[in-house]
């Protein structure tokens, strides 16, 4: 058991040069307990915790890696944030140009949801929101600034690649889809192989 007691000066400092090992290691047998826990009550204008790295090598890795590693543990969540105040709960900025800045892998997702939004308590919100303001825009006639796409061959099989459903019959006032379009261009452009007799519309 280590006590630190700090009145002015950095209470623990580690400086490690050693390349090839750890500088802090946990071996915790904790089951009911946390392992590490940080309290800071007294917080003003700082953060409780800063990982930073300024080393330029390319070579691929995780600043950051929290792994769940076995398939049992069905109950546990890799990272939860619990944001009370009435502020972002997540922000990410990125100086990326061609990568992505959000990726989600769910590619062992079957009868599960990628990505769930639930936004019960919207008035005047939005769900989701995808802005730009970049007059230099150039999907070209293939892309957009939002895309849906499946690449999967999926032969007969039923598929619908946008849903959007009203489910209160009492919502008179609710229209699921509008668009709003301030140009001359068209406001909705179709390309289909649908050859005659089949329906473009339906």
């Amino acid at each position: 058991k280590l006590s630190l007691v700090s009145a002015a000066a950095i209470g623990l400092k580690i400086d490690h040069d050693q390349v090839d090992t750890n500088a802090v290691f946990i071996d915790a047998e904790n089951t009911t307990a946390i392992v590490f826990d940080i309290q800071a009550d007294a917080l003003q204008t700082q953060s409780i915790a800063r990982f930073y790295s300024a080393s330029s090598h390319t070579g691929s890795r995780n600043l950051v890696k929290i792994t769940n590693d076995h398939s049992s543990a069905t109950g546990a969540k890799t990272l939860f944030l619990d944001q009370n105040a009435n502020q972002t709960a997540l922000q990410i900025d990125s100086e990326s140009t061609d990568q992505s800045v959000f990726y989600l892998d769910a590619g062992g997702t079957t009868s599960g949801i990628g990505l769930n939004v639930i936004g019960n308590g919207l008035t005047t919100g939005s769900a989701a929101v995808f802005s730009t303001s970049n007059t230099g825009l150039a999907t070209t006639a293939n892309g957009g600034l939002v895309e849906i796409l499946s690449t999967g061959i999926t032969g007969s099989n039923v598929n619908t690649l946008l849903y959007v459903h009203n489910d209160d019959a009492s919502s008179v006032n609710t229209i699921p889809f509008k668009i709003v379009q301030d140009s001359i261009n068209v406001a909705v452009s179709i390309p289909s192989p649908a050859t005659t007799g089949d329906n473009v519309f339906q």
